[in-house]
Formats: C-alpha cells, sequence, structure tokens
C-alpha cells in the first residue's frame, strides 16, 4: 500500500491452497494477485508488468524473495535468464505435460537464508554454476537432477527431505525428485499420475503443471 501511495483501508480475505513458508513462492503469489486486484478495484490502469514491479518491490522491501515474482509470470518450466522484476528481468518458459506431487515437513524462513552472508554467497555460487550448465541443455531431466544436486551442495536438505527424495529417486516412473527452494519441502515429476497414486507415501499431493500462466478475473 506504501509502494502504491495508497491511504484507504481494506478488509483483504485470501485463500491459498498451499502451505506458506513451504517454498511454493506463496509471498511472491500473494504480493502480485494483491496488487492485481487492487489495480482492479480502484481502476489505476496499471499494466501487469507494473502490477508484477510493484509486488517485486514488495518482496525485496521485506526480504521474503528476489526472483518469484518474474517466475511466477511464465507458463510450464520457468528459466530465469536475467535478474529483476518483470520488464527489467528476462524469462523463458518451458510447457511440459506433466504431474507434479509433493510433501511438505514444515517451513523455513526465506529472509532468513537470504540475509544471511554465508548463505547467500554458498547459494550465488552452487547457482550460477547449474543455471549456466542448465542454460547449455534445458532438458526437464536436467532442471530435476541440477536442481537436486544444488539442493545437496548447499546443504539446505533435512534429513526428512533427503529420504524422501532418495525415496523418489529410486522409482523407475519418476523423472525426478527435489526439494523446493526454500522450504522443508519435497517435490517430483512423472508424466503418469498412477506414478505417484502407487507409492506409499502419506499426505502426498499431486497436480498438473500449470502450462496455463496467470489467471484471474
Amino acid at each position: 500500500m506504501k509502494i502504491l501511495e495508497i491511504d484507504d483501508t481494506f478488509k483483504i480475505t485470501q485463500d491459498i491452497q498451499l502451505p506458506i513458508g513451504a517454498g511454493f513462492g506463496t509471498s511472491a503469489a500473494s504480493a502480485f494477485s494483491l496488487t492485481l486486484a487492487i489495480n482492479e478495484f480502484l481502476n489505476l490502469g496499471y499494466s501487469q508488468e507494473l502490477c508484477g514491479q510493484i509486488a517485486h518491490m514488495a518482496e525485496i522491501n521485506l526480504g521474503a524473495g528476489l526472483g518469484d515474482v518474474i517466475a511466477q509470470t511464465g507458463k510450464g518450466i520457468v528459466l530465469r535468464t536475467k535478474p529483476g522484476a518483470p520488464g527489467i528481468g528476462e524469462i523463458e518458459s518451458f510447457r511440459k505435460d506433466v504431474f507434479i506431487a509433493y510433501k511438505t515437513f514444515g517451513t523455513i524462513k526465506t529472509s532468513d537464508i537470504i540475509s544471511d552472508p554465508h548463505h547467500r554467497e554458498v547459494l550465488s555460487q552452487v547457482g550460477l554454476k547449474y543455471l549456466e550448465l542448465f542454460e547449455k541443455e534445458t532438458t526437464l531431466e536436467n532442471f530435476l537432477s541440477f536442481s537436486n544436486s544444488f539442493s545437496i551442495e548447499t546443504e539446505l536438505m533435512s534429513d526428512e527431505v533427503r529420504n524422501l527424495v532418495d525415496y523418489f529417486n529410486s522409482s523407475e516412473d519418476i523423472l525426478g525428485s527435489s526439494m523446493a527452494m526454500l522450504g522443508n519441502t519435497v517435490f517430483a515429476f512423472a508424466y503418469d499420475e498412477d506414478a505417484f497414486k502407487d507409492l506409499d507415501i502419506e499426505d502426498l499431493h499431486i497436480c498438473e503443471l500449470n502450462n496455463i500462466g496467470i489467471v484471474y478475473d
């Protein structure tokens, strides 16, 4: 509201169907969707790109995330090729017809990680290495493999996350598995939904990859 320079008071009701703080980018989604909603409600006339920039600024100010907003403007799997807010940064989208399963064991406070100098250095070094490798060959298999390697090398995996990732990766029907960033959460990909239904895992959620992008009315 400060960024928008609006003094009005609102009562906002939000329904989030994913766990907060578990690596799903809910803070960015909340900031972005709220900016879009206020823009429409008050007839501000801002473009979606400008709404994304406002949401990105809110994210930076709160230390909640550094690139989730622009990623959420994409469709399917998103590669950020240039950092920054929508209209400044750049992304590439890859549509894939796959199913995603996830299970969360709890939360990790993003601001605690990205505000720590040691974590920031390690994340940057390891992240840049796998970004360069992924840009050379942007396959689904590499995305999953590099994501898992990144999680291991940054030492952010808990034992319970590591055990479930290893379990997923031991199945021939699963394309790959890794840790959601930043959350105590495991995700896995498969072409067939039954590949997940056949596994004996409690509280496992299954959905399809969103190849449509932002939807609002």
